[in-house]
């Protein structure tokens, strides 16, 4: 039973680092229909935010790994991904 922990510590690992390219580029297709000064900067800091985020989680959960503790690594390292998976349907749904 470990070894699947470990396997699914390591997936939701890959899933976020992969959850977090994926806001880079829909960040930077969105940058082209930002036109005013306000906008763009807050795109900035949103990337910025969630990309620490990702890689303080990331690190946390391989850390958790080190210490034996693979499901709090998973749930560590899935939480930046869920969070962003929820800002993206909050501003797709938003008038």
């Amino acid at each position: 039973m470990s070894t699947l922990q470990n396997i699914g510590a390591v997936a939701s690992m890959i899933f976020t680092a992969g959850s977090m390219v994926t806001m880079w580029v829909f960040s930077a297709a969105s940058l082209a229909n930002n036109t005013s000064e306000e906008s763009l900067r807050q795109v900035k800091l949103w990337v910025l935010a969630f990309s620490v985020l990702s890689v303080v989680a990331i690190g946390v959960g391989i850390w958790l790994l080190y210490m034996h503790r693979p499901g709090w690594s998973t749930i560590v390292s899935l939480l930046p991904a869920i969070v962003m998976g929820g800002t993206l349907v909050y501003f797709l749904v938003r008038p």
